[in-house]
């Protein structure tokens, strides 16, 4: 299963060294992707389509790739709320 943005954890990123995971803490160390700010900026929206839309056509008959997940959880963290 090929997933292209993921709303789990931590919502914003930044070049460079990242914050170290947390001890025992399952996927402490995600960050989600686009990212709260990417989704807030409508004139990202066909830079991440164009994303989108290249994978699947290079994979387009990858026997590999069984199912493709657009966006794993997003109505999480208040994504629904963005406006």
């Amino acid at each position: 299963m090929f997933v292209f943005f993921d709303n789990c954890w931590k919502p914003d990123f930044q070049s460079g060294k990242q914050p170290e995971p947390l001890p025992f803490k399952h996927g402490s160390g995600w960050l989600q992707c686009p990212g709260a700010k990417l989704l807030k900026d409508t004139t990202s929206y066909p830079k991440l389509t164009g994303y989108v839309k290249g994978i699947m056509n290079h994979f387009k008959n990858d026997n590999r790739v069984l199912i493709w997940d657009i966006y794993n959880e997003p109505l999480k963290f208040g994504i629904r709320d963005l406006s």
